[in-house]
């Protein structure tokens, strides 16, 4: 028996000391100190900024393949320059068919710079055929990060599957290309700019689930907006380098950076969204937990503004604080909010206030986002744009096949997943 009362606390002890310790190693997200800044000069070459109208230059992409045959259509009409930003980008169909479409732009004379996210290559190596397109080696720094990952998860995935052609090292030796790939930058942004007058902008990793199906069989929901004009990309370079902004009523950029001043404004733009908002928010988002914005949502839906919530059914991360969430949004709303589980993978980032509010980008709603992670988010006044009919569409379709819940008691999930999950997001 006496063995039994030490035994008892020793464990707790040796428990408690394996959650610090994972915290530590895996999920908390310092500053980085060292983020390099790629000269953008030839993204903000001398030009005429013309102004341009919202209700003609503003398109929105839903899902990969409307996203990627647009940006195929710019790359291969690009004459000057291309950015490109991302966080995901596997050696896969769809990378591959990207840097194909590059190199042939790069020779055509076009300057190229690629912004990619090391700590990207964590789920790279993790998921779907675990092939990351810049980061063949080892990553030391993420080997613990990644045993948890794929213990916690299980992910299904094609192992070892390599493409039947990569064109990972003719990009990177390519003379009219500049690739910076090899620091955690903490910068979960996906974006696109094209000869300095097409800005694309959103959620769409770089891979194959983006168009087809992830490994487990389901198919990706995402969106984009394409904005076309050189004051929308001024404006928004103008936002991430920290310079004075252009001003624009219609259009405004919601980013978290670190540099050249820490600026983390993605979470307290949201729940200004909420608190304003009248008549109706609807929010589509895969990744769900923080306590801010549950409350007040909460807050908003006992005001008598009519809410939706649209997540997947099962995600690839954290569906049990997913539904931990719910359950908790539901038991605090006196006016229940319409929470909507899709057999898709909703990696959307979208947010519509009164129907004329719209922002949408790369932030997740759980902490690691809203407070540690870089973000991009634009935030667009509707009225009179071409937007808002055909998301409006697009949101009636996702409702048709979605399960509709009711009650708190229909979401179950694993408490001890969901602490966890709770504690590291």
């Amino acid at each position: 028996m006496k063995n039994k009362t030490i035994i008892f606390p020793l464990l707790f002890i040796f428990v408690m000391i394996l959650i610090f310790i994972v915290y530590l190693v895996f999920f908390a997200y310092d500053t980085p100190n060292n983020i390099p800044s790629l000269n953008k000069e030839v993204i903000l070459a001398s030009h005429d900024y013309l102004p341009a109208d919202l209700r003609t230059n503003a398109r929105l992409l839903i899902d990969g393949k409307e996203t990627f045959a647009a940006i195929f259509n710019h790359i291969q009409e690009a004459k000057n320059t291309i950015l490109i930003h991302s966080f995901i980008w596997r050696d896969d169909k769809v990378g591959n068919m990207l840097a194909k479409q590059l190199l042939e732009a790069a020779d055509r004379g076009v300057q190229i710079i690629i912004e990619k996210d090391k700590l990207g290559a964590l789920h790279e190596k993790t998921e779907e055929n675990k092939l990351s397109f810049f980061h063949k080696k080892a990553i030391p720094s993420l080997w613990i990060k990644q045993f948890f990952l794929e213990k916690l998860y299980a992910h299904p995935g094609k192992f070892g599957q390599k493409p039947e052609i990569s064109y990972a090292g003719k990009l990177t030796a390519h003379p009219n290309i500049t690739v910076s790939a090899n620091q955690i930058k903490n910068d979960h942004s996906k974006y696109f700019i094209f000869d300095n007058k097409t800005l694309v902008l959103g959620s769409v990793n770089i891979e194959d689930k983006e168009v087809f199906f992830d490994a487990a069989g389901r198919e990706y929901s995402d969106y984009m907006i394409e904005l076309d004009g050189r004051n929308f990309v001024k404006q928004f370079l103008q936002e991430l380098n920290g310079e004075h902004v252009t001003s624009n009523s219609e259009v405004e950029f919601v980013v978290n950076k670190f540099k050249p001043v820490r600026q983390f404004e993605v979470k307290s733009k949201i729940l200004s969204l909420l608190r304003t908002a009248q008549n109706s928010v609807i929010i589509q988002n895969s990744y769900w937990g923080d306590k801010d914005v549950l409350q007040r949502l909460a807050e908003t839906a006992n005001r008598g503004v009519h809410v939706q919530i649209f997540l997947p059914q099962t995600a690839n991360l954290q569906t049990d604080l997913n539904l931990k969430s719910m359950r908790w949004l539901l038991e605090h709303s006196a006016y229940k909010p319409q929470i909507y589980l899709h057999k898709k993978m909703l990696h959307a980032k979208l947010i519509l206030v009164d129907n004329n509010y719209l922002l949408l980008g790369s932030s997740n709603l759980n902490s690691v986002s809203l407070e540690k992670m870089q973000e991009t988010n634009v935030l667009i006044d509707l009225p009179g744009s071409a937007i808002l009919p055909k998301l409006q569409k697009n949101l009636t379709k996702h409702r048709q096949q979605s399960q509709l819940i009711r009650k708190a008691e229909q979401l179950q999930y694993n408490s001890f997943l969901a602490f966890f999950e709770n504690i590291f997001s």
